[in-house]
């Protein structure tokens, strides 16, 4: 089977912050993402998720697999929208099965 290289970012971010990463990603064209609206953990800023019952500090994350060059895009504009919020970002190689998909 032939496969094709790709990039997978994963975006962890807060809830309120959802919106406008989405309208990054439509801005740099990429064709689509997956979300999980609602994430709980632990990590430098303590725990996160099931002990808030407003939902004001909840997480998500929001997956998006593209090209190489709209992944370091995403990752550089992503950050700047991030700058004084909690969230990370991280991209990892990917082989896909349907290079038209992406």
């Amino acid at each position: 089977m032939e496969t094709f290289k790709k990039k997978r970012v994963e975006i962890i971010l807060e809830q309120p912050m959802v919106r406008p990463m989405l309208h990054l990603i439509e801005k740099l064209g990429v064709t689509g993402y997956t979300m999980l609206p609602h994430l709980s953990g632990k990590g430098h800023t303590g725990e996160r998720g099931e002990t808030d019952l407003s939902g004001a500090l909840a997480n998500a994350m929001i997956i998006v697999i593209t090209s190489q060059d709209q992944a370091h895009r995403l990752m550089e504009q992503g950050l700047k929208l991030l700058t004084d919020r909690t969230g990370i970002i991280y991209m990892s190689d990917v082989e896909v099965a349907r290079d038209q998909h992406f």
